[in-house]
């Protein structure tokens, strides 16, 4: 029997959403995950989890052996995996956060729903092995409808059994894209309003991962993309408000990552204060940086439970590869900023070269 810490230099995590040390790596966003790979021959491998301050409804995980099919659990102290009947000499281990429920703290210490992951053991000997990582690196940032809420219903009693992180827009984004997607959406939060959990709006809540614990934006490398999701919960904000935001949000995403990094912002599949998004766009230090996609006509809101967050088919079927055809490397243009509309094509709204 041996077990693995939780900093293995060979375990892969999603990119700026964990903290990890030697003795946890800890998460608070739905579609966080991990991926690593063990040599040995367990029947069993054990996953342990720090359950201080869990809630009554307790965040769910997934995990997958060798690309099966995920088994979901309520997290626990300890999580049992058993391996397949196979000869095979490694087993790959995917493990992803479903969700983590809205009615309790995620922000303030203690992060009442967070995810903390202390070991993974086997019933044997194990080590790992080196895991490739995807050629591209991206953030997908946002609000409810990034972190899955109401993909699966909206009928169940417990909040995290109506979301699942993998059926929102933005996990599917890194397959779809060869990337390391790393999901940051926090329900309720807006781009000028506090979210669940006391989660603060946009500016004041990109920075970090929870509060005062800075977010990386440089490991394990830069992004090569930053993709949002926003305005959807700032119906009660004032224009001047939002677009003084989003000027103090893609500032600082500029300032954080190298020229390379493509920063794509989207008002949501409802508009929702797409006019003020892309004056703040156009005002901030190097609107260069930055492309506007519009999502007019994407979609349909009967394709969700209340009319505004879509069901995990249309995530899938449509919007995923609606955003992912947007995004991919080398179909912007440096210099200016452009709307993307639903045929493809690039309109440009602003030509600056600050």
């Amino acid at each position: 029997m041996s077990t693995i810490a939780p900093n293995d230099a060979n375990i892969l995590y999603s990119p700026y959403n964990w903290l990890v040390s030697a003795g946890t790596a800890k998460t608070i966003s739905g579609g966080a995950y991990l991926r690593a790979t063990f040599t040995g021959t367990p029947t069993v491998l054990t996953a342990t989890f720090n359950m201080t301050n869990q809630p009554a409804t307790k965040s769910r995980v997934g995990f997958r052996v060798d690309g099966g099919p995920w088994q979901d659990f309520d997290v626990a102290a300890t999580i049992t995996l058993s391996m397949p009947a196979n000869t095979w000499a490694s087993h790959t281990v995917e493990m992803v956060v479903i969700a983590t429920t809205e009615g309790a703290n995620r922000w303030n210490a203690p992060q009442d729903t967070a995810v903390v992951l202390t070991g993974i053991t086997g019933d044997v000997a194990i080590a790992t092995r080196t895991q490739r990582a995807r050629k591209l690196y991206g953030m997908a940032f946002g609000d409810s409808i990034t972190e899955g809420v109401r993909t699966l219903n909206m009928t169940a009693t417990a909040d995290t059994n109506r979301n699942d992180s993998r059926l929102a827009w933005a996990y599917p984004l890194g397959e779809m894209l060869g990337a390391e997607i790393g999901v940051v959406g926090m329900g309720g939060t807006g781009i000028a309003k506090v979210g669940s959990g006391n989660v603060p709006a946009f500016p004041s809540s990109a920075p970090y991962l929870w509060a005062g614990q800075a977010r990386s934006l440089t490991t394990p490398k830069a992004p090569d993309f930053i993709v949002a999701h926003v305005g959807a919960n700032d119906s009660a904000s004032t224009d001047a408000d939002v677009t003084a935001n989003i000027t103090t949000l893609v500032n600082a995403w500029a300032t954080a990552t190298p020229e390379s990094t493509r920063i794509f912002i989207m008002a949501g599949w409802t508009q929702r204060k797409a006019a003020a998004i892309i004056a703040g766009i156009a005002a901030a230090a190097t609107p260069r940086r930055v492309t506007y996609i519009d999502t007019t006509g994407w979609w349909n809101s009967a394709d969700a439970s209340d009319s505004l967050h879509p069901y995990g088919y249309i995530n899938i079927t449509d919007l995923s590869q609606r955003v992912a055809v947007a995004i991919r490397p080398g179909t912007g243009v440096t210099g200016t900023t452009y709307i993307r509309n639903d045929a493809g094509a690039a309109i440009p709204v602003s030509t600056r070269t600050t």
